[in-house]
Formats: C-alpha cells, structure tokens, sequence
C-alpha cells in the first residue's frame, strides 16, 4: 500500500475519534502521552501561606487556631513549617503567597526562613518584631496599653504605696514600661521607686529583686513586671523573702501558668494578649498582601530593616473577678472564627472567639491603637481619654446580653480624642482632634456565660420570691390564728 495513504487513513481515523468525544484525552492515549490538566484547582489559584511559629513562644495553640480559623474562610491552605521544613520553602516557590513569622530564639539564631523568602518573593508577615527580618508588615499586642492597664489596676487596689518594675528585654517591655509610668505619672500615692532591666534576653532582673527587697523589706507594696515569665519568677522571689501576702504582684502576657497563679492568689492580675487574635490578624494581613490590597494597619512602627505597618492586638486585664473566661480559654482552647468580628476595630479591644480582649466583657474596654503612637504624653493621654467610658461599656454589654432570647449583641461606639501640643512654658501650641468607631459583637462564651449568670440570679431571685411568701403565708395565718382566739 502507498505509504502516504497509510498516513492519510491514520489522520483521518484520529479525528473521527475526537468527532465522536473522545477528544484529545483519547489522541493523548493513542499517541503515548499522558492526558494534561485541564484546569487548576480551586487551591492552587489561592495557593498556599507558608507559617513559621517560634517553638518557645507562649499560647501557640491559640495563635494557631486563629489562623486556621482565618485561613478556613477563605479556602486557602496553611503550611506549617519548622526549622528544619522551611528550607523546602524553595522548591514551593510559586504555590506560597505570603509567610507568616514568629519571633524566637530558634528564628533568630538560625534565621532559616530569611534566604527562602527573599527567593520566594512572597511578602512576609510578623508576628511581633523579628529582628533582621525584612518584613511587610506585623501584628504585635498594644504593649502601652498593657502599661496603661497595669497602672490602672494598682490605682484601683493599692491606693498608695512604692511600686518597683521588672522590665525584660523581650520586644515591647520599654512600652509597657512607659504605659505604666503614664498611668501612674500623676497619682502622688503611688511611686516607682526603682526599676531592674534585663540586659539581655537570656538573664534575669529578679536576682537583683531579691537583693532589693532584703534591704527594703518594708518599702515595696507592689510589683509589675512586663511579661508573665518575670512574674513566675518573682513569685518566687517573694516566697524565698516571706513576702507573698505584703506585696502585690501583675504580670503581663496571660497563659494556663498565669491563670493558675491568679486563681491560687500568688498572682493578682495580668494582662491578656490575645493570642488568637494575633493569629487571625497575622492571616489577614497576609491575605492582604498576596492579593496587593492594602492592609488595615493601625500604625507604623520603626523595626531594625525600617518603617513598618503595623496591627495593634488589644488586650485585656485578667483578675480574680473575670477568671473564669479565661481558664476556659487556656485549659480547654476552643475559639470560635466568627470572633473577628469587624475589621473597624482600628486596634481597638475586640471579642474573640474565646474571649480575649473582649470588648463589651471586661472593664478595659477598648485598646485604641493611638494610645501607643509615640509612647509619649500624648499617646498616654489618648488611651486615657479613649478608656474613660471603659467601666459603663461592660456594664452595658452586659445587661444587653442578659435580656431574654439575645443571641448575639453588637456594640456601635465612637470615641472622641482631642489632644493638646504643650509647649516649654507648659502653654497650649496646638490641638488635635481624633474621632474613631467600631462595632464590635460581644464573644459567643462571654454572651452564654452572662446568661447563664443572669439565669441563675433569676432562680436565686425566684426562690427568694417564694421563701418570702412562704414566710407571708405562715405569719398571715398565724395572726389569723390569733385573731380568731
């Protein structure tokens, strides 16, 4: 037969194939070729967020569940690397859409993650500072505020008295220190009397604190310390000084070690930094970033590689009175996604899922990103002003969640600034004026636990009512009794 017959018959019996549907998957078959893909998966499109979390750092579990909370909105998968993983980071390349990073020893001594992202090109987000890290943006707790929080506690229980500090050299401890002497500046009854720094991370103040408190046993009624670690610590201290019951003792930096302490009295109040919202807003800023949009960043803040946006975590004062969330959140964390709930928080405290930082809940109603701008006079004024209506906030919230059949209680608030530009002879140069709103929802265990309180104040009340008019009925017929005598 004609050789070029033979290929016109060929031809001719390969499009008949296709013209019946079998299409290009069946002339694939017949010529030896894998079929192709026809079209990218839904996760692929979105690609992947790469995450690397300090091993060392606190409440990992929580920061985790709030971006896989964020992440599962959106359909996007997370991959969770470790020191040794993050070098595949490379062969990922395209899939990865933005990184999230955590500050840590491990992140900093061996800094895996900083060669691969430069490769990568992805923008990378921090969770908290990481030094020599470029990054795009960060999400870090509004640490002044945790000062301002701190004063305003020892205002409310101390009264008077001398007030030492133990500042660590974790990021952030200079703004709490700073927030802390803001809130006490002007209260002539409360003195900070002496403060012990740590001069590198790996060493301690509370040596020194020991020291100090032999030779002034009677001199120091309370002590604040800028992380939770530096609190155990100290609690320490105090038991080897027999010093326990004389001294008061905050923390900052909430965890189940903390809430042990509070519960067994060794601890009287730290402050919440809302781990799950760290991790919620680190995905968010991300998400933001792999899709060029702008981020909703509170503030800039000035890190080792240069200015950087930042997201401020409100935070929340934990004590004796409002225990009872947060071990729930630390024992057993459980969090809810829809505990976002609004992007117009401008670093204001906001409900979580499990609670944290929420607004409406707790007497520290809401931590305003200005209140740390500057760490000056007149960012402490500004969470001042901001957290004046802080106590009537939480009682309404509450009363709106103990109203019968609420599921859900939504706050609308705007807050008015004006702060004033002093000049050297102490003469107003200049005003300025802020207005901020939110609306924020009330967290879902914070709204059943209100209920369940109002639930049972209702049945306390009721049989109160009824051993009244128990009462009533017995003393009405006893002077009936008497009266028919």
């Amino acid at each position: 037969m004609n050789p070029h017959k033979v290929t016109v018959y060929a031809l001719a019996l390969l499009i008949a194939l296709s013209g019946f549907g079998t299409g290009c998957g069946a002339i694939n078959k017949l010529m030896g070729r894998s079929q192709p893909k026809q079209s990218q998966s839904s996760e692929q499109k979105k690609g992947k967020i790469a995450v690397l979390l300090a091993p060392e750092a606190e409440n990992q579990a929580q920061i985790k569940k709030g971006l896989q909370d964020a992440a599962k909105k959106e359909g996007v998968k997370l991959v969770f690397l470790t020191g040794e993983t993050a070098q595949k980071l490379t062969q990922q390349g395209k899939d990865v859409k933005a990184i999230i990073m955590q500050g840590g020893n491990q992140v900093q001594s061996s800094n895996p993650m900083t060669q691969n992202e430069q490769k990568s090109k992805a923008p990378i987000v921090a969770i908290d500072q990481v030094p020599g890290v470029d990054v795009a943006a960060m999400v870090m707790p509004d640490y002044y505020h945790i000062g301002e929080l701190q004063a305003d506690y020892l205002k409310a229980t101390l009264k008077q008295g001398n007030v030492v500090l133990l500042q660590s050299a974790q990021p952030g401890a200079e703004d709490v220190v700073a927030g802390v002497k803001t809130g006490l500046a002007h209260n002539a009854s409360l003195k900070i009397t002496q403060t012990f720094a740590s001069p590198t991370k790996n060493t301690s103040p509370t040596a020194a604190l020991g020291e100090y408190l032999k030779a002034n046993r009677t001199k120091v009624q309370a002590i604040v310390a800028t992380d939770s670690k530096l609190a155990l610590e100290a609690i320490e201290v105090l038991k080897e000084n027999a010093l326990s019951k004389q001294v008061m003792l905050v923390g900052a930096g909430t965890d189940i070690k903390a809430v042990e302490k509070i519960a067994s009295g060794e601890l009287n109040a730290d402050v919440d930094k809302s781990p799950y919202l760290q991790g919620l807003y680190a995905y968010k800023l991300a998400s933001q970033l792999s899709k060029q949009q702008a981020t909703d960043a509170d503030k800039t803040v000035i890190t080792s590689t240069g200015e950087t946006p930042t997201k401020l975590v409100p935070v929340q004062l934990v004590r004796r009175e409002n225990l009872a969330q947060f071990q729930k959140i630390y024992t057993q964390p459980v969090v809810e996604p829809e505990a976002e709930a609004g992007k117009e928080k401008s670093g204001q405290a906001m409900p979580n899922a499990g609670g944290q930082a929420a607004a409406g809940g707790s007497e520290d109603g809401s931590a305003q990103g200005s209140s740390s701008e500057g760490g000056g006079a007149q960012g402490g004024q500004s969470g001042k002003n901001q957290g004046g209506g802080q106590q009537s906030q939480a009682t309404a919230s509450g009363q709106a969640a103990k109203a019968a059949g609420v599921a859900k209680v939504r706050e609308k608030i705007r807050t008015e600034t004006t702060r004033e530009m002093l000049g050297q002879d102490g003469k107003v140069i200049g005003t300025e004026r802020e207005v901020k709103e939110e609306v924020r929802t009330l967290p879902q265990a914070l709204l059943e636990a209100t209920q369940k309180e109002a639930q049972a104040q209702a049945q306390k009340s009721q049989g109160q009512t009824q051993d009244q008019q128990s009462q009533d009925k017995k003393s009405s017929q006893g002077q009936s009794s008497k009266e028919d005598q």
